[in-house]
């Protein structure tokens, strides 16, 4: 985006960006934007409205049973379980966790997530509060699926996967439940 209502975007916070983009619902923004490998800039004017990101939202493709997780909102442990019910009633045993361009959100909810799959008492955060602190160790409630665990899983990430989706995609893998794949 190189301009938000003819303003320059350059040496603009995305903070900044946000607010001049965001405003009343039903009113007009109108966004110079350069998308790579086109020659020319681009207006292109978009009219303000409520966006609903969905928390969960799956699919299956051929024999795999796929997990788009959006955000670690309040209500994302809940959506999850739905999630996961939904797997055990597919009767599939292969899985994929979709975590890309998630941006995180509550820890307690990335940990109750990762109990669903990590043994119970087993570390599923390491956590230190300041500097030379005392560790705070974050342990898997051991809710797993038992008899439904996936036989083969795999957590997609990607640059925008952070925060509670790390600690998620970092315990699966730790614990050996799921190959993570994807960019650093």
């Amino acid at each position: 985006i190189l301009s938000i209502d003819k303003n320059p975007t350059k040496g603009m916070t995305v903070d900044e960006a946000v607010k001049l983009i965001r405003g009343e619902r039903g009113t007009d923004v109108a966004l110079q934007i350069y998308r790579e490998g086109e020659g020319a800039t681009r207006e292109v004017t978009i009219t303000r409205d409520t966006i609903s990101v969905p928390t969960v939202r799956t699919e299956i493709k051929k024999d795999v049973f796929i997990v788009h997780l959006y955000t670690f909102n309040q209500v994302a442990h809940a959506k999850f379980a739905e999630a996961m019910r939904e797997y055990a009633e597919s009767g599939l045993r292969k899985m994929v966790i979709d975590l890309r361009g998630n941006p995180g959100g509550y820890m307690q909810t990335s940990i109750d997530i990762a109990s669903m799959f990590v043994p119970k008492g087993e570390i599923v955060l390491r956590e230190r509060v300041g500097n030379g602190g005392q560790e705070i160790l974050h342990r898997s409630s051991g809710n797993t699926l038992g008899q439904y665990m996936p036989q083969k899983m795999v957590v997609l990430i990607d640059k925008g996967s952070a925060s509670a989706s790390e600690i998620l995609a970092g315990a699966l893998q730790e614990h050996g439940v799921a190959t993570l794949v994807g960019e650093t």
